[in-house]
């Protein structure tokens, strides 16, 4: 769906019948405000809800993966996407980690990389 007022993207899947498709789309298209098209679009989010922490026993010795290395045209999509969730207050910079885990970077059918951070 493609529209003067709203142009975002959004993909339907193709085993949906004609009729689904044109409800979807008519759904969509009423309630199109209440979509989060963009990080800055979802203000206020309660960290109670939408925050983790790792529930790690204090004699258990932390786990540092070692750091992947990616060719350049995936690192160029990778550090986009975090200074993204990082200026919209999603994730932050551990200063001192002692559990790490590596960002997953993932293709998607549109071409677009899609990142994975824990």
């Amino acid at each position: 769906m493609d529209s003067q007022d709203y142009p975002k993207s959004n993909f339907i899947s193709e085993s949906l019948s004609f009729t689904e498709r044109e409800e979807l789309v008519a759904l969509i298209r009423e309630y199109i405000n209440v979509f989060a098209w963009n990080y800055e679009d979802m203000p206020g989010l309660n960290l109670q809800i939408v925050m983790h922490r790792l529930n790690i026993k204090p004699d258990v010795k932390p786990v540092k993966q070692q750091q992947w290395r990616f060719c350049p045209d995936i690192m160029e999509a990778i550090e986009a996407k975090v200074h993204e969730l990082i200026k919209c207050g999603f994730i932050h910079e551990e200063q001192h980690p002692g559990w790490v885990a590596n960002i997953v970077p993932f293709l998607k059918k549109n071409g677009k990389i899609q990142v994975y951070i824990d």
